[in-house]
């Protein structure tokens, strides 16, 4: 019997974690075995009869392993269609092994540098080039042979080969697919890391390719999504920094639901905005709530509640700075599904800790230019765009930013300057014809996700009214957009308003300036929209 006549099973495996099992199933099925290298020698040791691959291909492994499948009589093996008579004849004038079964997995690439990415030249070399060829000629072939991957599969092989001494071609269909799922996969892994080891220069992928693929790792299967009767599940790029909630550390608590993914995400995010003075931002549906700051953490964690003490019940909060035993001990009052910070103190874990379901995530604080592109799922298509990361927000104290126009008094403290921007900032993050209305270092009133400006400002207004908090210096209402008609200025002025800060580009600017020096209203437009659809 020729070895083209013979059945192979041809086995190269990093992990080799099920192998003893399944080259017995072989065995027992009177599959005969051939190895590469490591996986020969794991077969040798456990007494398998197994002949290497160089017995097959006459030619040793060379070039530091780097060639050792590389042959025609390997791939003659994966890619010979045994429907057809002059490839069947080939193989027997070639002496070419029938490869039945292909069971491969790839060098750990991801792995390697998630463990030091710095080490390019190791990275570079834990690229498998030998094993995605042999994976994705036995994939096209596989009306021919069958072809594993996956150590989650071998029972189901093992099982068809004690019942039928072979697979179905269903189950060889299914096993093809996996196989070019994960060669996409492990590309793309490779195609990031090389994109930001090398640091590339463009910053548009549009503009040097007309396509773009990206490729996630399952971090979760999650409890339900938005609603119970949702199926949901968590994925990563597999390169998420602990600046966000892909990458942070959980120190306690249940595992994360869907909808504190997405809260956790904007509390997340909305740091980088915020990376000097003591910061505390609460969320509540993907919307701050409350924002304050302060000389310390606790300072403006207090201003942060006061802003709103009862959208925060249930919410999310996140900090700039450690969280200590003092500031725990305020948060453990509070029901709160999630609280996010640079870090938690031993005393301060102590107290936290006994909140058995509240979730603690550590993460780095983020910082503005490491945002990546922002995409937004739709019907049959991806939407891809810049983050928002204009600077016109970012100067420093005592000084007025020149690019901003400025009509009213013209007489603004610097206190007051950094208090619009604060706003800015955090309007920034309230859903589209959003409105912060704030004074000094916290928020007064958000209104967001309206259908008009007016009714925005209505609930911010409202909300700040009802708090009766008495205002740190001037009253100041900040827009996302431009405000298009006086109607928003009419009624700021109602309640009080002293500024309002906004893009400005409206069509009707004169009308809505004419509005802001009747009512004694000053106004100052940035030049800069923010809004968010």
């Amino acid at each position: 019997m020729t070895d083209s006549d013979k059945r192979f099973a041809l086995l190269s495996l990093s992990d080799k974690e099920g192998l003893r099992s399944l080259a017995k199933a072989f065995v027992d099925a009177g599959i005969h075995l051939m190895a590469t290298g490591g996986t020969y020698q794991a077969l040798k040791e456990a007494d398998f009869p197994v002949q290497a691959v160089e017995d097959f291909t006459g030619v040793k492994e060379m070039l530091d392993g780097r060639v050792k499948t590389l042959h025609p009589k390997i791939h003659g093996g994966l890619l010979a269609d045994r429907s057809k008579a002059d490839h069947l004849a080939t193989m027997a004038d070639q002496a070419i092994p029938n490869i039945a079964f292909l069971v491969v997995n790839l060098y750990p690439f991801a792995e390697v540098v998630a463990q030091d990415a710095s080490n390019f030249d190791q990275a570079i070399e834990n690229i498998d080039i030998g094993g995605p060829t042999m994976l994705r000629a036995a994939a096209k072939n596989h009306a021919s042979l069958t072809v594993l991957t996956d150590k989650r599969d071998y029972p189901l092989v093992i099982e068809e080969l004690k019942d039928q001494g072979q697979t179905s071609l269903s189950t060889r269909s299914y096993l093809a697919s996996k196989v070019f799922q994960l060669t996409a996969h492990y590309d793309q892994e490779i195609a990031n890391y090389l994109a930001q080891a090398k640091q590339s220069q463009v910053s548009d992928q549009t503009q040097s390719w007309p396509f773009i693929s990206q490729t996630y790792d399952l971090k979760a299967s999650l409890p339900y999504g938005e609603n119970s009767q949702q199926k949901a599940w968590f994925y990563t790029d597999g390169q998420a920094s602990q600046a966000s909630v892909a990458g942070a550390k959980q120190v306690n608590g249940k595992a994360l639901s869907f909808n504190n993914i997405k809260d956790a995400d904007v509390a997340t995010n909305m740091l980088a905005d915020f990376p000097d003075q003591a910061t505390a931002i609460a969320i509540k549906h993907m919307t701050p709530c409350g924002v304050g700051r302060g000389d310390n953490i606790h300072q403006a964690f207090d201003r942060c509640y006061q802003a709103d003490s009862k959208s925060i019940y249930g919410g999310i909060v996140s900090f700039n700075q450690v969280v200590d035993e003092k500031l725990a001990q305020s948060l453990s009052k509070i029901f709160l599904e999630i609280i996010v910070a640079p870090g938690f103190t031993d005393s301060a874990l102590a107290i936290l800790t006994k909140k058995k379901k509240l979730r603690l995530l550590e993460i780095d604080l983020p910082e503005k230019n490491q945002a990546g592109p922002q995409q937004v799922s739709v019907s049959g298509g991806l939407l891809i765009q810049e983050p928002d990361q204009s600077t016109e927000l970012d100067f420093p104290f005592g000084q007025k930013p020149s690019q901003w126009t400025y009509y009213g008094e013209d007489q603004y403290s610097s206190e007051g300057l950094q208090t619009m921007a604060f706003l800015m900032k955090v309007v920034k993050y309230v859903k589209s014809n959003a409105i912060v209305v704030g004074a000094g270092q916290m928020t007064l009133g958000v209104g967001g996700g309206q259908p008009n400006r007016v009714n925005s400002a209505q609930i911010a207004l409202e909300e700040m009214k009802a708090k009766d908090l008495q205002a740190d210096g001037k009253l100041i209402l900040a827009s996302d957009a431009f405000i298009p008609m006086r109607d928003t200025v009419d009624l700021a002025s109602q309640y009080g308003v002293d500024v309002i800060v906004q893009p400005g580009g409206s069509i009707h600017d004169d009308d809505v300036i004419a509005a802001c020096q009747e009512k004694g209203i000053d106004l100052v437009m940035t030049g800069y929209r923010h809004f968010k659809h």
